[in-house]
């Protein structure tokens, strides 16, 4: 597994953050939020797409508490090789790591 420098992750999520509620505290993102706290997406002809909010965008917290991470196939860190061998040891290391977090977890682990 890759390790990530935490500093530069929290400080950019914190940026984008900050971002998006300054945004959503503008007058054109006030009239674009719902009641329920969810955004309204304008579509042609007059139509809105309901868009559901992360709950710390939605609940104007100070800080991120949703932490976004890519999934396998947009993190090329996370994605299997191509290779035969390569490809085997990742598949194994997956199910090693599941195993251990089932295990940590107090999951029962079958099979």
């Amino acid at each position: 597994h890759t390790t990530h420098d935490t500093r530069h992750t929290t400080h950019d999520s914190q940026r984008m953050h900050d971002a998006v509620i300054a945004v959503r505290k503008s007058e054109l993102g006030r009239s674009l939020i719902l009641p329920d706290g969810n955004e309204a997406l304008p579509l042609p002809g007059g139509r809105f797409a309901r868009v559901i909010t992360r709950r710390d965008w939605r609940d104007d917290e100070k800080t991120p508490v949703t932490q976004q991470t890519p999934d396998e196939t947009r993190d090329r860190t996370r994605r299997a090789p191509q290779d035969t061998m390569r490809r085997a040891l990742h598949e194994e290391s997956a199910v090693h790591d599941q195993r251990a977090e089932e295990s940590s977890s107090g999951l029962a682990v079958i099979g």
